[in-house]
């Protein structure tokens, strides 16, 4: 696999710690976004109106935030292939180490014979420039992470479902009282309509249909490379 190694550069230790931190941030991001829900829950109890689930909406950046946790996922995926990379020169340089006496066998010589080696997917992906390797890897990691954000079991999945079912008014039975129960206030985010959420779907299922058509286009532009040759 082509890379970008260069002589100076982040070590090994500090490539796979930068990317921990790309990995936490983008999970911290995402599981934030995973905690928003469709309403705000209110019981009226003894005369006061407590709160039984905070209201959390989905963010008016929610745009920006999965493009940004994209971008860690981005950096994640180029950090982990030059980490394979070097790990893949270190050791080729191990094993170019071991010396012998031994002769190597002689190559028999064949009549009319002429092997053709066909080439593996892995070459077709060395002929591709690090811009276009780097490209590639930002689109798969944008394309992952608004995809499982809209399909299904991602978090609009679950609140487009979730919202049809959601009750104007439920009941909250407090322990000790004897199945005595009490009003819960049930208020829908003003911006969770079934509408709303589901044009917000298709502008999400837009964007993430455009970094796949690129994934596609990468591997398709790989495996024509490698049949041509």
């Amino acid at each position: 696999m082509k890379n970008a190694l260069d002589k100076k550069g982040l070590s090994m230790s500090q490539a796979q710690t930068i990317s921990n931190l790309a990995n936490q941030a983008a999970t911290d991001m995402l599981a934030r976004l995973s905690m928003t829900n469709n309403a705000k829950k209110t019981v009226t109890f003894k005369d006061k109106d407590l709160v039984q689930i905070d209201a959390r909406p989905l963010p008016a950046t929610l745009e920006d935030q999965l493009q940004t946790i994209g971008e860690y996922r981005s950096l994640q995926a180029f950090l982990m292939e030059q980490l394979k990379a070097k790990e893949g020169m270190l050791k080729e340089v191990i094993e170019r180490l071991f010396t012998t006496k031994l002769e190597h066998p002689k190559q028999p010589t064949f009549e009319k014979f002429e092997p053709i080696i066909p080439v593996k997917e892995e070459w077709g992906w060395n002929q591709l420039t690090m811009k276009e390797l780097t490209d590639y890897w930002e689109a798969e990691a944008m394309a992952a992470v608004y995809g499982k954000f809209i399909h299904s079991g991602g978090t609009l999945d679950r609140l487009r479902k979730e919202l049809p079912n959601i009750a104007s008014l439920e009941w909250f039975v407090a322990p000790g009282h004897q199945g005595e129960a009490w009003p819960v206030k049930v208020e829908i985010h003003a911006k969770h309509t079934e509408l709303e959420l589901w044009d917000l779907h298709q502008a999400l299922a837009n964007i993430h249909r455009d970094w796949e058509q690129k994934v596609n286009y990468f591997k398709a532009k790989v495996k024509n490379l490698v049949t041509l040759e």
